[in-house]
């Protein structure tokens, strides 16, 4: 008989703030066991006491089947952003820590056999010799997959797995998810998805800080789930677009007025050949204009771009009517004011292993540290003002790779959103969020574009750019159609299918 975990009053404290303090689970083989809850609701961090890697401060932790022992289940995480050596053969980053040995030496063959046959066993189609860098957020995703399987787990837990990607990809790990549920591993789902959660899930367990408040048996709706979640459905937690109806076209915005706009933008992807343009299209100050459509159909080039990471072939980008150069300087962006948040917040915005302080004073350091000098007083009053307005509980002086991703995220976007900016570009504004914090960051974003500047969101959801955007852009096969109004969901729907002629915007 197979082993099941069981953990009973789970209580976790770092310094005064308590994460969890009393957590019940039960997840039995074979079966997708959905975890829910708002951002800081304690789920990481029971995701972390589950798999051994913290000790609870209370409670208990055991199995229940053939063998009693704890240590009789073996667990795997595949975390939301998974981290990949970019130059090493995929196969050796998969196989790190249990690499097959022939002596003293790794026996290549058998690595790549094992890995090769796991992956047809369930589906997950991979190039194992390609450089981890040569492979998009999907394969990523996959390949981090691929090495929780390899190693045989009873337990493997799932964070945010599908955020981020586009339907067909959100299909192919759901595919790998039913077939691992079918070989008898247990699965922990973890996600702000509700009908994900709600279509995947035999049993759902509910964390509000940091305690079990509600165990449902599936099969299970996704306004249930919000229910039990939030205390009402989740359609009186969807973004408020209500504003959008008010606005009027009288506002006059200043010292920004030409807001962003591109001109027969030509970008392409040297490693992986794709060409995405010529692109033309404004994004003017005092709206929120989107570009959406699947990632990989050129929404993670304009994003590359856009970020710096890459150069224009053609065409050129105006800023408050400057002409930017072919290749865009971050640096001389953000000294104008500009700000830009990237999709991959954990990575590329985000130190994890400073505290929750270096992190929440990046844009205020010439204040708080004038002359080089820390200014103790100073530093401690911009984070708690940041923390405080934006409803994030954490201490200052931990660890920010010790948060839930969720709460990550939102300090990133309060540090980089608080302060008056002339324009703002952010990409997949509301991936991992909860459905409350999805709605702050939209009123933020209206704030924002109510205040002057240009807004400039790039979205792979298209759902959620129909509700905070004014104009709506769609890319697909490389080129830009539009703009939309935010009402037009068949046209948008069908664009982001392919299934409509480009726009002006995207006519080569």
């Amino acid at each position: 008989m197979a082993a099941h975990l069981e953990a009973i009053g789970i209580a976790k404290y770092y310094g005064a703030v308590c994460a969890l303090q009393d957590a019940s689970i039960t997840i039995a083989p074979g079966s997708v066991h959905g975890l829910i809850g708002e951002n800081g609701a304690g789920k990481s961090t029971l995701m972390r006491v589950l798999a051994g890697i913290e000790a609870p401060d209370a409670g208990e932790i055991r199995t229940v089947g053939a063998d009693a022992r704890v240590n009789a289940i073996r667990c795997a995480i595949v975390p939301q952003y998974p981290r990949m050596a970019a130059s090493v053969p995929m196969w050796q980053n998969l196989l790190l820590g249990a690499e097959p040995r022939w002596g003293p030496f790794f026996h290549r063959r058998q690595a790549r056999t094992v890995l090769n046959e796991t992956a047809a066993r369930y589906g997950i189609s991979l190039n194992i010799d390609a450089p981890a860098g040569h492979l998009n957020g999907t394969e990523i995703r996959l390949a981090a997959l691929l090495a929780a399987i390899v190693r045989t787990p009873d337990l493997l837990i799932l964070d945010e797995p599908t955020v981020g990607l586009a339907h067909t990809d959100q299909e192919a790990i759901l595919t790998t998810l039913a077939a691992l549920s079918d070989a008898g591993i247990g699965i922990l789902y973890i996600s702000h998805d509700l009908a994900e959660v709600s279509r995947v899930s035999d049993r759902v367990t509910v964390l509000a800080h940091g305690a079990s408040v509600a165990q449902l048996d599936g099969p299970v709706t996704p306004d249930q789930l919000a229910d039990a979640m939030l205390g009402a459905t989740s359609a009186e937690y969807v973004a408020d677009t209500a504003w959008r109806n008010d606005r009027t076209d009288t506002f006059k915005p200043t010292g920004f007025e030409d807001g962003i706009r591109c001109e027969d933008v030509l970008i392409a992807d040297p490693a992986g050949g794709r060409t995405v343009g010529p692109l033309s299209m404004t994004a003017p100050s005092g709206r929120i204009t989107a570009i959406t459509g699947v990632r990989e159909s050129g929404l993670d080039l304009v994003e590359a771009y856009l970020s710096g990471e890459t150069a224009a072939r053609a065409g050129s980008v105006h800023v408050d009517g400057n002409r930017l150069s072919a290749r865009i300087d971050p640096a001389e962006l953000r000294r104008k004011g500009l700000v830009f948040v990237p999709s991959d917040r954990f990575q590329v915005a985000a130190a994890l292993d400073g505290s929750v302080e270096d992190n929440a004073i990046l844009r205020e350091r010439a204040e708080v540290h004038p002359g080089g000098i820390r200014t103790t007083r100073q530093s401690k009053g911009v984070t708690h003002a940041l923390l405080s307005r934006f409803g994030i509980s954490a201490s200052r002086q931990i660890p920010l790779g010790s948060l839930s991703g969720g709460t990550i995220q939102k300090l990133i976007l309060a540090r980089e959103l608080e302060r008056p900016t002339p324009g703002c570009v952010i990409a997949e504004p509301f991936a991992g969020l909860d459905i409350p914090s999805q709605k702050m960051l939209a009123d933020m974003l209206r704030e924002i574009a109510t205040n002057g500047s240009a807004v400039l969101v790039l979205s792979s959801t298209v759902e959620s750019v129909m509700a905070v955007a004014d104009d709506i852009y769609v890319l697909a096969g490389g080129e830009l159609g539009g703009p939309y109004p935010p009402h037009a969901t068949a046209e948008i729907n069908r664009a982001v299918a392919g299934l409509t002629a480009t726009g002006a915007g995207g006519a080569r």
